[in-house]
């Protein structure tokens, strides 16, 4: 659980070295416990972060193999099934992402990461009304979280492709924070 916990502060904040600690330490935790849902997905979206932040074409079967190991044990658990899913979309299944977030939120209507990962599912779609009521409801119930930056871009990004210039930039100063 600790490693875990460390994998996510890590991976979640996005910031360079840090992502490469957390994804060691998601690979800790499957190492203590080899079913750990949040561990995969953890693993998942770090992995999927470091590829294509780095550009390294030879790390893709590895963070795609991850993926598809992550997704029978997350059905579950709410956390695992709302991190595994921005991996998802990362790689283009925005679709897959969203429906496992709306399981995500089926199972807890109270998490907030879970409307997060719905929204830049949504966003990827081109289902910007939806992607901004979805960030709305995570910023709700998550307000200032690690994850907030992340989700005003993906929020910016869906009043752009909605003509909705000034509203993006309202998003994007709120991500660039004080």
């Amino acid at each position: 659980y600790e490693a875990t916990q460390r994998a996510w502060i890590m991976i979640g904040r996005q910031r360079p070295g840090e992502i490469e600690l957390g994804i060691t330490e998601a690979r800790r935790a499957l190492a203590i416990a080899p079913d750990y849902a949040a561990a995969h997905a953890l693993l998942a979206l770090g992995q999927s972060i470091h590829f294509f932040a780095s550009g390294d074409a030879s790390l893709k079967p590895e963070v795609l193999r991850n993926i598809e190991r992550a997704l029978p044990f997350a059905q579950d658990d709410p956390f695992a099934l709302s991190v595994f899913s921005v991996a998802l979309a990362r790689f283009g299944r925005a679709r897959e992402a969203l429906r496992q977030t709306q399981r995500a939120v089926q199972l807890n209507p109270n998490l907030g990461g879970a409307y997060g990962a719905m929204g830049f599912a949504q966003v990827m779609l081109g289902l910007n009304d939806e992607s901004i009521a979805s960030l709305d409801r995570n910023r709700r119930l998550a307000p200032g979280d690690f994850g907030s930056a992340p989700a005003a871009i993906y929020r910016a990004t869906a009043h752009l492709q909605a003509g909705r210039v000034d509203e993006a930039g309202v998003d994007v100063l709120y991500a660039a924070g004080p």
